[in-house]
């Protein structure tokens, strides 16, 4: 099967590939699991997560912003965050890539982010086959929706510096 022809597949291959094979893929994520059963739904309605539990969860995300605060001496700023840069799965398939909002004051640092929760099916990526069947199935009901991080308060750890960054290519979900 060639990757563009998911485009001329009937709504049930679709929804064969995406609630039998990414489903079962993700039962090990229940956030990711949650957003794809989500989107699937159709609602279109907003999801909110907790910023701290992901910055908790995922070290490239405190890598990331630790090297940010070191370069930026702005109080507050936007960085982008690629999903190749996440180091914790669960996180890395509920939010993928997103610009994360940011703020420093006395106490430490308040995060948040809104992106959308959308299937890219000419995005050049492994999973390039599941993109196209999941936004083949917009036109079944299937709605993108904007996931809300919370705006909270996190501490980097003291012991955790900020990683280099290398320039390596990036592995895309």
């Amino acid at each position: 099967m060639t990757a563009c022809a998911v485009s001329v597949l009937p709504d049930a291959w679709s929804r064969f590939l995406i609630e039998g094979l990414a489903a079962r893929l993700l039962r090990p994520f229940p956030l990711a699991l949650g957003h794809l059963r989500h989107y699937l739904a159709g609602s279109g309605q907003s999801r909110w997560v907790s910023t701290a539990a992901w910055f908790r969860a995922d070290a490239g995300l405190r890598s990331a912003l630790a090297q940010e605060l070191q370069v930026d001496p702005a109080p507050g700023g936007r960085l982008a965050v690629s999903q190749s840069v996440l180091t914790n799965w669960e996180w890395r398939l509920a939010i993928g890539s997103v610009q994360v909002d940011w703020e420093r004051d006395a106490d430490g640092i308040w995060i948040s982010f809104a992106d959308r929760y959308d299937w890219h099916p000419d995005a050049p990526r492994v999973t390039r086959i599941l993109h196209r069947a999941a936004a083949h199935l917009r036109g079944s009901g299937a709605r993108a929706f904007t996931v809300h991080g919370r705006r909270e308060r996190v501490r980097l750890p003291a012991s955790e510096p900020a990683r280099r960054r290398l320039p390596l290519g990036r592995l895309y979900l």
